[in-house]
Formats: structure tokens, sequence, C-alpha cells
């Protein structure tokens, strides 16, 4: 298999994201800011989580108590 190949044409070369945001400082904001509305997102899921979760337990007590 490896007969017919000619190894000094393949190029291999790795293209590291840190070296890219390290050359071009908009890209490099811009991560920062897709960050920290990706972390303020999940935030925000956990608490409409809990309020929703905390919203059927109430309603759950409430019919209870009227029930009987």
């Amino acid at each position: 298999i490896f007969k017919n190949i000619n190894f000094s044409k393949i190029f291999l070369f790795c293209i590291n994201p840190t070296e890219i945001e390290f050359n071009n400082i908009n890209l490099n904001i811009q991560r920062n800011k897709i960050s920290k509305l990706r972390n303020s997102l999940k935030i925000l899921i956990k608490k409409e989580q809990y309020w929703s979760n905390k919203k059927i337990v109430s309603n759950n007590d409430f019919s209870k108590k009227y029930k009987n």
C-alpha cells in the first residue's frame, strides 16, 4: 500500500485555537463573550427548572389541601 505514496508530498499541520486567538484579539473577545452568554444561559435554565418544580409542588400541595 505504501509503495506508491510519496511521503514528501504529504503535509500535516495542526492549528491550535489558542494561537489563532493570540494573533487575532477579536476572536478572543468574541469567544469570551460567547462563554459568558453560555454561562448565563446555564444559570437561567437552572433557575427556570427550580421555579418550575416549585410551582408544580406548590400546585400539588394546594390541590391536596382543598380536596380534603
